[in-house]
């Protein structure tokens, strides 16, 4: 398959009595061969090749390695979330106060400040669960409202008390910023890896798949070239709302060979 610069491409048959079109598609089987053969030993599955006007071939390979999100940052956040309210902070009267302290500045919603509050005045010198005071907050203020959100802020930032897992979406990209999107990296005169996670957009409560680490390989003298084909696999027909996690010609090719 040849494929021109504004992404158009035909398809090529070899002229069985042309011997330099034979001697070019009998170099691409000799290293998809080579590498296949060598697959046990490198750890490296052959999944490709691709070569430009110049003569540049680049091998692609599958890993045996995944990327991961921030696992230990996010089991420190959950428990953080689970841990029980700190001591002088659990009664009613103490998590009132520290309301009132919150509510002094807010004076354009003071009254739901002063009704949750008072809530929590009622049940005195007795202990809450976090569960409990969560459920109220929720109730008093709703859930997903400003005010709540700058509530659960002042909590966690002035008296270590975390509510729920951050929701904002800079932070959860950080958080899981190995499992999204197109990333390429490492790059040296001959090699080269990248990933094809889920796009950001399409993430809701979990990842479809694992998101498998790929070596690119210059062979000889050859340049990489591949990082100018990383467009290609940004797009979402072939899997719908997923990039491809190699180019998008491959597809076509493994239509055509049927």
């Amino acid at each position: 398959m040849d494929i021109k610069p504004d992404g158009s491409f035909a398809f090529r048959e070899l002229d069985g009595t042309d011997i330099f079109d034979l001697g070019e598609y009998q170099q691409y089987i000799n290293y998809l061969e080579s590498a296949k053969k060598d697959e046990r030993k490198s750890g490296l599955t052959i999944e490709g090749l691709v070569a430009s006007e110049n003569g540049d071939i680049n091998l692609i390979f599958r890993t045996n390695e995944i990327t991961l999100p921030q696992l230990e940052e996010i089991e420190a956040i959950i428990r953080e979330v689970d841990i029980e309210l700190p001591l002088g902070k659990r009664t009613g009267f103490e998590l009132a106060k520290l309301v009132d302290t919150f509510a002094n500045p807010q004076e354009s919603t003071s009254d739901k400040l002063n009704l949750f509050s008072d809530d929590l005045k009622k049940l005195g010198n007795d202990e809450m669960q976090k569960s409990q005071f969560r459920i109220l907050l929720n109730e008093q203020l709703g859930k997903n409202t400003k005010l709540a959100t700058s509530l659960r802020d002042f909590l966690l930032f002035d008296h270590a008390i975390r509510l729920s897992f951050p929701k904002q979406r800079e932070r959860l990209e950080t958080l899981f910023d190995a499992t999204l999107n197109i990333k390429y990296f490492s790059e040296t005169e001959r090699e080269a890896f990248y990933c094809v996670g889920d796009r950001r957009e399409n993430v809701q409560f979990s990842f479809k798949d694992a998101c498998y680490l790929r070596k690119i390989i210059a062979v000889n003298e050859s340049k990489l070239i591949f990082k100018k084909l990383l467009p290609t696999m940004n797009v979402d027909f072939v899997r719908t709302g997923q990039s491809t996690v190699i180019p998008f010609p491959f597809k076509y090719l493994r239509e055509y060979m049927k």
